[in-house]
């Protein structure tokens, strides 16, 4: 199937998406990806549909895969704004309630996405200090 023969199916999940139907875009984008899997109109929209679903660490890790195959696509940075906040608030939560270990997979997956951020860095640096794990903390 070539990429023009799935637009109607990539314009119905942003439409559900936009009417927060999360779960039914995710299933189309889902689809999508598999005939598609590096198309970054797909990757954004299943990033969409899972942070609109509070799968906030999995929006993440499509966003990186995202970056990793186009850094400079158009649209790709308002995508990683518009997830860093629902993820930095994660990582504050799990801080908060003593979770290191649930807080550093965050942490690494927003220094992927803006690795020269330095406040970033050291939340992750300090993640893997407490968790006791020297591999990672020698790459921060």
């Amino acid at each position: 199937m070539s990429s023009a023969d799935t637009t109607p199916l990539l314009d119905l999940a942003w439409t559900m998406a936009r009417q927060g139907r999360f779960a039914d875009a995710a299933i189309l984008f889902e689809h999508l990806r598999a005939l598609s899997p590096g198309d970054l109109g797909v990757l954004r929209g299943l990033a969409a549909a899972f942070a609109g679903q509070g799968r906030t660490l999995e929006a993440l890790q499509l966003l990186i895969t995202a970056r990793e195959g186009q850094p400079e696509a158009d649209g790709l940075a308002a995508a990683i704004q518009a997830q860093s906040l629902p993820a930095i608030e994660k990582f504050n939560a799990y801080l908060a309630a003593g979770r290191v270990d649930l807080a550093e997979p965050y942490a690494a997956a927003l220094v992927a996405l803006a690795p020269g951020n330095a406040f970033l860095l050291a939340a992750a640096l300090a993640c893997n200090q407490a968790l006791d794990r020297p591999t990672a903390v020698a790459r921060y």
